[in-house]
């Protein structure tokens, strides 16, 4: 489900598939939008996670410190943590109920994987594009122990 949309500037790489050859373009954040995370859903559906703007990415943050206690001072590792699950943990699906996970490799539209396995554009142009904002209602709805079984599982951690 989505809210509102907000103008963003993306660089939009060009990209080329080393698996099949196939070419697309991927959109990225600048790094100047701070804690803004792209999201992705299925092969071409984007959204917005404003990390700075929503309470849901501290209680998501606290959860996981809570989970492992051992990420409390590692700032980086945890930050790689919560954007690998964040996506899909706490936001809702996107318009065609397809989980969100933040944008990191890119989609190939010809062979239709995800891979590390590609060559992009260095110098990617700029582009305004509107985004949607990823809404959280159903993560809001959840009880505190539900939305700390969700990170778990997501994690790979049974119950404790």
């Amino acid at each position: 489900m989505i809210s509102d949309e907000v103008k963003m500037q993306v660089g939009v790489y060009r990209f080329r598939c080393d698996i099949c050859g196939g070419e697309a373009e991927e959109p990225a954040m600048h790094p100047y939008h701070y804690g803004a995370l792209l999201l992705r859903a299925g092969s071409n559906e984007y959204a917005i996670l404003d990390t700075l703007q929503i309470e849901v990415a501290d209680e998501v943050s606290e959860l996981l410190h809570e989970a492992l206690p051992k990420l409390k001072h590692k700032s980086r590792e945890s930050a790689a943590l919560f954007q690998a699950i964040a996506g899909w943990v706490c936001c809702d699906t996107s318009p065609d109920g397809k989980p969100y996970k933040i944008v990191g490799d890119p989609y190939c539209p010809t062979c239709e994987c995800v891979s590390e396995l590609w060559t992009r554009d260095d110098a990617p142009p700029v582009r305004m594009i509107d985004l949607p904002i990823a809404t959280h209602t159903i993560w809001n709805r959840l009880a505190p122990e539900e939305k700390e079984q969700k990170l778990l599982s997501a994690l790979g951690i049974s119950d404790r």
